[in-house]
């Protein structure tokens, strides 16, 4: 028993003395991969909504185009879905259900990223407070976009703009 127990001491602090000799691979990232973007944030905001969503209260729909994107920018645009779609739930109070709508759309000029909820906002919060967090606005500046927020029937859409380039 305890001869079994320092053999495997000594070969775990083998192993951890040769990988730690060794360098890490570090993969460089490819500057000229790209990723279909609407498929991907679909699956991603699926997976958060089906996390966020354990009764099963919430109808969220999604609209994507189909887009090729570099992996940098969809990878940032997918963050910012994410949050933008977690803000969203949060604006329910618990134990109620709602819609929620993501769509994304790429034009000659644009991308844009929106996500839609069926649940209005008190009067007193702010818009810029409420909607989305700092990290939708930080990776939104970062990429020269622009964030606008509408009242739509039964709720409230907030609509990410980013220039083509």
């Amino acid at each position: 028993g305890r001869r079994e127990a320092a053999d495997s001491d000594t070969a775990a602090g083998q192993h951890a003395t040769r990988s730690a000799r060794t360098p890490p691979r570090v993969a460089e990232p490819d500057q000229t991969s790209t990723i279909e973007f609407g498929e991907s944030m679909k699956r991603r905001c699926a997976d958060l909504a089906g996390e966020l969503d354990h009764g099963g209260a919430f109808m969220v729909a999604y609209a994507t185009d189909r887009q090729m994107l570099p992996h940098a920018l969809a990878s940032q645009l997918n963050l910012i879905a994410i949050e933008l779609l977690a803000c969203a739930f949060a604006t329910f109070e618990r134990g109620r259900s709602g819609r929620i709508g993501v769509s994304f759309a790429a034009t000659a000029t644009s991308l844009n990223l929106s996500v839609e909820h069926s649940r209005p906002r008190p009067r007193a919060a702010s818009y810029r407070d409420a909607a989305h967090s700092w990290l939708a606005r930080t990776l939104v500046g970062r990429l020269g976009g622009r964030i606008e927020h509408a009242e739509v029937i039964g709720g409230e859409r907030t609509i990410v703009r980013l220039r083509r380039w």
